[in-house]
C-alpha cells in the first residue's frame, strides 16, 4: 500500500472480512463486529462503495443477530454509505441479492 499499488486495497478489504469471519466462526462475537465495521469504514476510506456496502450489511446483519443494542446504528451508517450508489453499484453489492 505504501507503493501506491491499487491491487492491495481489495485485499485489506477482504482480510478484515476474513478477521471478522473468523472470530465470528470461534464465538468471538465482541470481536467480529468491530473488525466488519472497520471493513466498512476502510472500504468508504478508499472510495469502494460497494465493498463498504457489503461490509455494513455484514456489520448490520451480525449486529441484528448479536448485539441488538448497535444494531440501528450500524444500520444507518450501512443506509448513508449506499443511499448515493447507483442502481448499478447497488445490483453489484449483497443487498440486492435479499431485496429481490
Amino acid at each position: 500500500m505504501l507503493q501506491k499499488d491499487p491491487a492491495c486495497l481489495p485485499l485489506v478489504i477482504q482480510f478484515y472480512g476474513y478477521q471478522a469471519a473468523y472470530a465470528q466462526i470461534r464465538r468471538r462475537f465482541s470481536e467480529a463486529i468491530p473488525l466488519y465495521i472497520q471493513q466498512a469504514e476502510f472500504a468508504e476510506q478508499q472510495n469502494l462503495p460497494t465493498s463498504a456496502l457489503n461490509a455494513w450489511y455484514q456489520a448490520a446483519e451480525f449486529c441484528r443477530r448479536k448485539d441488538t443494542g448497535r444494531h440501528y446504528d450500524v444500520l444507518e451508517r450501512g443506509y448513508k454509505a449506499g443511499v448515493h450508489l447507483s442502481d448499478d453499484e447497488i445490483s453489484a453489492s449483497i443487498i440486492y441479492l435479499y431485496t429481490t
